[in-house]
């Protein structure tokens, strides 16, 4: 009797471990989500501010009159790829970066094709950049520094004095399972250590 008593609390005091255990593993997941969560919003903060610095962000919507369907037609025209903010290098390459984490994964999986150039800042979050090439097109060295800047610019990293950009052929970059917007595996990576600034020729219409 007394051996069949301590076998039961033991055994009870075993459930009662395994129940904790269970609802702190509960809570660490639910940690973990909202760090991720404060993360992106983090991210999509630093983004809209760095835009905002660049006169970059779109302008409050109008109190007035709605536009005509001819204004609204012509303005559809104009935005090829909602979410990106469009460049021209000063070699003629068209640069895209991503403004939030949604759009940084809907540019980099959906717009940009296997054989253009992706780059981020190394080890800072930040904007997916995307250089424009048809297959077997080369990138001028001048082009590819240009595009690293402007990763670097719009990261964490834009006040730093240099800063290393990580950049490949798109068909190198996989989207990680089950992870959050934005975030990517990336192979066959080289690097380059920029300034932070913009050096474009011009900035095409924001779309």
């Amino acid at each position: 009797e007394h051996y069949f008593q301590r076998y039961r609390k033991a055994k009870q005091g075993m459930r009662v471990i395994a129940e904790r255990r269970a609802a702190v593993e509960r809570e660490l997941e639910e940690l973990r989500r909202v760090r991720e969560r404060a993360a992106a919003a983090e991210e999509m903060a630093m983004l809209e501010q760095i835009a905002r610095d660049l006169g970059l962000s779109p302008s409050p919507p109008s109190r007035g009159a709605s536009p005509s369907p001819a204004a609204r037609t012509a303005k559809r025209a104009r935005v090829r790829w909602p979410g990106v903010y469009r460049f021209r290098s000063s070699d003629g390459f068209e640069i895209l970066v991503g403004k939030s984490a949604e759009d940084n994964e809907r540019l980099t999986f959906r717009v940009a094709a296997p054989q253009d150039l992706w780059l981020h800042a190394a080890d800072y979050p930040g904007s997916h950049v995307v250089i424009r090439r048809a297959k077997g097109q080369k990138v001028p060295p001048r082009t590819l520094r240009e595009a690293a800047q402007l990763a670097a610019f719009f990261s964490q990293a834009r006040h730093s004095s240099k800063v290393v950009v990580n950049y490949t052929e798109r068909k190198f970059v996989s989207k990680i399972p089950r992870s959050k917007p934005g975030l990517v595996r990336v192979s066959e990576v080289r690097s380059l250590t920029v300034e932070p600034k913009i050096e474009v020729e011009r900035v095409l219409e924001e779309t």
